[in-house]
């Protein structure tokens, strides 16, 4: 017999606690001696010893046009999670030299240099590792700096 669980997951940030992801697992019986769910094609072992979580939140940035942004997705996990972006719940395409996503030790950088205020939108990390799939946003606001156009000079 399968249970659901509902997951919530909290961090402390600054003081305050932050949901950071919530869902929810089905759990065997626990009265299954050997612990574990039966599926169609026999036994599948249970989530003891998975998990999948954010070590930090993904960062809020405004900043000015034509800087750069980086963007960081922290998680840890078992297995070992794999990290997408998306904006605005769309893919973010990588662009040579511009729009850059490397993985890192603890998850992804999406790295956006010579901003535009296109690029102001929700970016979004989606890390699964085949147990789990978490989602974290963080907003980029991309702001027109100064202008030092020689047309505005005033006596």
């Amino acid at each position: 017999m399968r249970s659901k669980v509902k997951t919530l997951q909290y961090n402390l940030i600054n003081g305050h606690a932050v949901l950071f992801s919530s869902g929810e697992v089905e759990v065997p019986d626990a009265n299954d001696p050997l612990g574990q769910l039966d599926g169609q094609d026999g036994p599948i072992p249970t989530l003891k010893g998975y998990f999948l979580n954010f070590l930090e939140p993904v960062n809020n940035i405004t900043i000015v046009q034509g800087q750069t942004a980086i963007l960081q997705c922290k998680v840890a996990g078992n297995p070992t999670p794999t990290v997408r972006w998306l904006k605005n719940d769309a893919p973010v395409v990588q662009e040579p030299r511009r729009v850059i996503i490397r993985k890192t030790e603890y998850g992804s950088r999406l790295r956006i240099q010579d901003l535009d205020t296109t690029d102001t939108g929700y970016y979004q990390c989606v890390a699964t590792n085949g147990v789990k799939t978490i989602t974290a946003t963080g907003v980029l606001f991309v702001r027109l700096g100064p202008t030092h156009s020689p047309n505005h000079n005033f006596h």
